[in-house]
């Protein structure tokens, strides 16, 4: 028995459902649409279902997804088609550099966002939405017109092997974790330039589509990336706001985003990032932290918000 009457709502499909960032933007959205939750790990998705619906919302379905294969996105794709109408994707899966090495975070991180934005571009109807999570990485990533061309053709079998060249040809030796580390922003400005480009194909069904880039957060996945890199620790001292992030800050730019008072942004990418690209541009007016961090090769704030 459905006992807070939501069946006629729209669909929030919500990828990387159970990481950190993901739990807060069910919670945020689940007010107002039905949810659809998505992942790779089935226990972990099946306990988050669990838990959603015993606090009262309503879940259309939980689908098991790799967003890495095609054709596992196009399984979600069609079941969500049949559950309802698409109200938004909010897009937060993804990889780190402390989880994972630089070919499986171009991958996951870049060319599963294709596939999503190709399998659910069909289902969009005026007023859909859609978000994706980038990062303040995309922002300091240091690009060329040469990377930033094997970046705009996400489906290119060689995606990964050509971007790992170009980045060895400008590093030819860096660590394992900061090779990773320069692989995830390049995934990311990735991102933010598919989102760009795909504004027109959205606007042409009634729809936007947008990008999140977080700076530091405190979920699993940021605690994960502090211990392993000493700038990302200290990120707070020099953070304008003089925080951390929290998964809410980033819900809750991701329920203004999909909402109808948004309904004239598209095709852009909004920092929620306490300041920290701002005081990376503009180092002289900056806050200055009470000792400097740990020198590292690479000067990258680089969390995922999952």
């Amino acid at each position: 028995m459905n006992l807070i009457g939501t069946s006629r709502k729209s669909l929030a499909v919500i990828t990387g459902a159970y990481g950190g960032t993901g739990r807060a933007v069910a919670r945020r959205l689940g007010v107002r649409y039905r949810l659809v939750l998505s992942g790779r790990n089935e226990v972990a998705l099946a306990a988050l279902h669990d838990s959603l619906t015993e606090e009262g919302y309503d879940i259309a379905l939980s689908v098991a997804t790799d967003v890495a294969s095609s054709d596992s996105v196009q399984r979600l794709a069609a079941a969500v088609s049949e559950a309802g109408t698409l109200g938004t994707l909010v897009h937060t899966a993804g990889l780190s550099p402390a989880l994972a090495g630089p070919r499986t975070i171009v991958e996951v991180n870049l060319r599963g966002t294709a596939h999503l934005l190709d399998a659910f571009l069909p289902l969009a109807v005026p007023g859909s939405s859609a978000v994706c999570i980038g990062s303040v990485a995309a922002h300091t990533f240091s690009s060329s017109a040469e990377v930033d061309a094997v970046l705009d053709d996400p489906h290119s079998g060689r995606l990964a092997v050509d971007l790992e060249r170009l980045l060895l040809a400008a590093d030819p030796n860096p660590t394992p974790y900061f090779f990773a580390v320069r692989a995830y922003g390049a995934s990311k400005r990735g991102v933010l330039r598919l989102v760009e480009r795909s504004a027109g194909a959205w606007a042409e069904r009634g729809a936007r589509i947008l990008s999140v880039s977080p700076g530091t957060v405190l979920t699993p996945m940021g605690r994960q990336e502090m211990a392993a890199n000493p700038l990302a620790a200290a990120a707070a001292e020099v953070t304008p706001l003089r925080r951390l992030g929290m998964p809410a800050d980033i819900a809750a730019a991701i329920d203004f985003l999909v909402s109808d008072s948004a309904s004239y942004i598209t095709g852009c990418d909004l920092r929620v990032d306490g300041g920290i690209v701002a005081a990376r541009r503009h180092p002289a007016d900056a806050p200055r932290p009470a000792s400097p961090p740990t020198p590292v090769s690479e000067p990258h704030v680089t969390l995922d918000p999952a």
